[in-house]
C-alpha cells in the first residue's frame, strides 16, 4: 500500500475502499489469513426432520396448593386479638409468642417481632387517632380505647 506500513488484514472486505481490485488481488496473495480468522467458513450442519425426533410427553406437575385454615388472621388482626385478651401493653416478642401459642398465626420470617413492629408503627402512622392500637412505651403496645 502507498504508506508502507505492515498491517494485519483479517479479510479482503478490509481493503475496499483503499485500494482498487488490483491492489486487492495482488495484497491478498501474499498475505498468509490471521489466526484467528477462517479461511473456509465451516460447514453448514444439515437441519434434523423433525418427524425423526421422539415425542416428548408433557409432564404436569400440580403443585399442591396450601389450604389455609378458616380461623387465620392477619398477623395485626391476631395481636388485636391477644392485645383484647391482655388488658395491657405488651412488646412485640410477648405478642408474637401469645399468637404463636394460640394458633393464630404462623410466623415465616426470621424475625417476626421485627415485621409485627413495623406494621404496628405503620398502622398507627397511617390511621392516628382511628388505629387500633397505641404505643405505650418503647416497645409497648396496647389497644386504643374506643371514645364512647
Amino acid at each position: 500500500m502507498s504508506h508502507g506500513r505492515m498491517v494485519k488484514i483479517r479479510s479482503e472486505a478490509q481493503l475496499l475502499y483503499r485500494c482498487d481490485k488490483n491492489e486487492i488481488y495482488a495484497v491478498a496473495e501474499k498475505t498468509k489469513p490471521h489466526r484467528r480468522s477462517r479461511a473456509v467458513p465451516p460447514p453448514k450442519a444439515e437441519p434434523v426432520p423433525r418427524k425423526s425426533l421422539p415425542k416428548k410427553e408433557k409432564v404436569i406437575v400440580e403443585k399442591e396448593i396450601p389450604q389455609k385454615p378458616l380461623s387465620a388472621l392477619s398477623l395485626l388482626d391476631a395481636a388485636a386479638v391477644v392485645l383484647q385478651e391482655s388488658q395491657s401493653a405488651l412488646s412485640t416478642r410477648e405478642i408474637i409468642a401469645l399468637v404463636v401459642k394460640r394458633k393464630l398465626w404462623e410466623p415465616t420470617g426470621a424475625t417476626p417481632w421485627g415485621t409485627l413492629s413495623a406494621a404496628l408503627n405503620r398502622e398507627i402512622q397511617e390511621n392516628g387517632m382511628m388505629s387500633r392500637f397505641q404505643k405505650k412505651e418503647r416497645g409497648q403496645y396496647s389497644l386504643r380505647k374506643k371514645a364512647a
